[in-house]
């Protein structure tokens, strides 16, 4: 009167009497059938790889912003993510609240501002757009925010995606701005080849002066602090993508969505916007130039076989030092490396 599952079924159509072991007993037991399994212990952490001489790597499609700080800044993790294309289950996972709240901004500001003449609505026309593509978006793309339990992360979540939005209008208005052109795809070319983007918010004045904006959802001491040391490097690509378009550099910003603010090194270009000010007199275009030097860098190591193992705890070495003209090696956060296992122990 048992259930029995069907593999098991289909097991005794097959065999007659199938005897049935303990696993216990199989793992414990010794058996002269079964040879003894030597130990191999795990592969230890060590700061490089090196492939066999056999093994070469070869150059796939068009490089993008998240390849090439992996390559710069985590060779491993790009060797493992690109050219050996391991990829995570596809298995559907609930994002975390931080990335499921980033994903939900970026949409509802790209939904906002693909209308028509966006910045000339009343306020309560966008109250009224925001409430209704709000609710949308959520069904459609964060119904977890729907579940028991939930109510105060959302409304939490409602109420300060609202304002920030609201502020966004009010600052790009105060700067003049007359075009914005959301998730714009950015094409060009590098000294490794071709290279494709999109960047978050491309701006426009009536004089033509053109700026980028990179939203964050959250990060309001991590990314002045990047404008302020000249290490805005995802900028700076899309920058140098946008000047071979149209020939000059554009302004760079970043907006941080949960708190509504921008922040920006040019006043004059955002009147209003919180202003950072460099610790260096380097600019866009010179942080570009260091991207050069150091993607040339690491791809001497990559011809020579050698991939860098960049994560806390593991000691670099004098290789691991970058060209004095080119950019310091920062470790990337874990939370966003889906190889830390296969690393070493």
């Amino acid at each position: 009167g048992e259930e029995v599952h069907p593999i098991w079924l289909m097991i005794e159509a097959l065999i007659e009497k199938a005897p049935i072991s303990p696993l216990e007993s199989v793992l414990t037991e010794t058996n002269a059938d079964r040879p003894p399994v030597p130990h191999m212990p795990l592969p230890a952490l060590r700061r490089w790889w090196t492939l066999p001489e056999s093994v070469t790597i070869e150059k796939k499609g068009r490089d993008s912003f998240s390849s090439l700080e992996l390559l710069l800044f985590n060779p491993y993790q790009w060797l493992l993510k690109y050219p050996a294309a391991l990829r995570p289950s596809r298995i559907l996972s609930v994002s975390n609240d931080f990335r499921l709240f980033g994903n939900l901004a970026h949409h509802l500001v790209d939904r906002f501002f693909n209308q028509k003449a966006p910045l000339s609505v009343s306020d309560g026309d966008f109250l009224a757009w925001f409430n209704a593509t709000f609710d949308q978006t959520v069904i459609e793309e964060g119904a977890i925010l729907l579940m028991p339990g939930r109510r105060s992360n959302l409304e939490g979540f409602r109420i300060k995606l609202r304002e920030s939005i609201r502020q966004l209008r009010l600052q790009l208005k105060a700067a003049g701005i007359v075009e914005v052109q959301p998730e714009m795809e950015l094409t060009g070319h590098f000294a490794g080849g071709e290279m494709l983007g999109y960047a978050d918010l491309v701006l426009a004045k009536a004089s033509g002066a053109k700026a980028i904006v990179d939203m964050k959802w959250s990060g309001a001491k991590k990314y002045p602090e990047k404008l302020k040391q000249n290490r805005q490097l995802q900028l700076a690509i899309y920058g140098e993508l946008l000047r071979q378009k149209v020939g000059v550099w554009p302004v760079v910003a970043y907006y941080i969505l949960d708190r509504g603010q921008l922040f920006a090194i040019d006043a004059d270009y955002f009147p209003s916007a919180q202003t950072v000010h460099r610790t260096t007199d380097e600019g866009t275009a010179h942080l570009w130039l260091q991207f050069v030097e150091t993607w040339k860098w690491r791809q001497v190591q990559i011809k020579a076989g050698r991939f860098e193992v960049v994560l806390d705890g593991i000691a670099e070495d004098d290789d691991s030092v970058a060209p004095d003209n080119g950019l310091s090696v920062e470790v990337l956060p874990p939370d966003y490396n889906d190889y830390l296992a296969l690393a070493g122990w």
